[in-house]
């Protein structure tokens, strides 16, 4: 019943334009067309939109008189409009007239829609046509406006906990999750490792925030660890584990050193300072003893 109705509908169609054609013929072998010539000018022949645009393909035409203006698509003679008369059962396609040139309106259009166009005006002479090419392209991708940012301490002892935070916020929709990596290897909660990463959102601000936290950390724990969105975005941080040990070693290795030092320069300075006073007794000893000498040879 549908193919019956089909081919019905594009009966009267074809009938329809070839009781236009005979009229034209009939007027143009009775009449003169005052006016001048029926032709279609010149005009743009590419037509470029993004998918849900919407598309007006142009057909200029000249002394159009009595005459119908035809679109359809080349490919396959489907045909669209004729005059004011539309003939598809899409909603989306409508026709204008404005200053002479008839205008194919297609609404909303998608990349099936592109294609090779059809004005065409039935002649005496011949079929007046013109083509225009219709590109309908995806419209580039806008990537959702995102902040990412990790913070904590890039520097710790061994031993001590390192906990960085990584918060995430998204202008569009809430961000569905956060990973973490270390080194380029995904890091999970790890009870036996000291290992822990928490998650909580915040729906007011479509924020969620992430906590990773090492109880205790050791030299293997340092590294480039990283904060990723389900989005792909990501924002990092190296981290440095410090020996503790050793440094205390080193640093009480160094205060030792300085104190032998310092009491060696000492023991040189009091020793330097005790020749200085044994030899001050010794002179003014030798000086009351020679002036003892010559008082007592004045006497006798």
């Amino acid at each position: 019943m549908d193919t019956h109705n089909r081919w019905r509908r594009w009966l009267l169609v074809y009938i329809y334009i070839a009781s236009l054609l005979t009229v034209t013929f009939s007027k143009s072998l009775f009449s003169k067309d005052a006016n001048g010539k029926t032709q279609i000018l010149p005009g743009a022949t590419n037509y470029y939109y993004k998918v849900g645009d919407v598309a007006e393909l142009k057909c200029p035409v000249a002394n159009l008189g009595d005459r119908k203006v035809v679109w359809r698509l080349a490919a396959n003679d489907t045909i669209f409009t004729v005059g004011y008369n539309i003939f598809t059962e899409d909603p989306r396609v409508a026709v204008t007239h404005h200053n002479g040139t008839w205008n194919l309106i297609i609404k909303g259009v998608q990349q099936r829609d592109s294609g090779l166009y059809e004005c065409q005006i039935a002649s005496v002479e011949k079929y007046l046509r013109s083509y225009v090419a219709l590109h309908v392209a995806d419209p580039p991708e806008r990537k959702p406006k995102q902040n990412i940012h990790i913070s904590g301490t890039s520097f710790v002892d061994e031993n001590n906990p390192i906990e960085l935070v990584c918060n995430a916020t998204s202008e569009d929709y809430p961000i569905e999750d956060v990973d973490w990596f270390r080194d380029g290897n995904a890091l999970v909660t790890d009870e036996s490792r000291g290992l822990y990463i928490h998650k909580k959102v915040s729906l007011s601000t479509d924020t969620i925030y992430s906590t990773l936290e090492i109880k205790h950390a050791r030299l293997k724990d340092q590294g480039v660890y990283v904060c990723r969105t389900s989005n792909y975005d990501v924002t990092s941080i190296h981290v440095n584990v410090l020996n503790g040990d050793s440094n205390n070693v080193k640093r009480g290795a160094a205060t030792k050193g300085s104190s032998d030092y310092h009491s060696s320069r000492n023991s040189q300075d009091s020793r330097h300072r005790s020749w200085h006073l044994m030899s001050l007794v010794l002179a003014s000893l030798a000086w009351s003893l020679s002036s003892t000498y010559v008082i007592t040879r004045e006497l006798t």
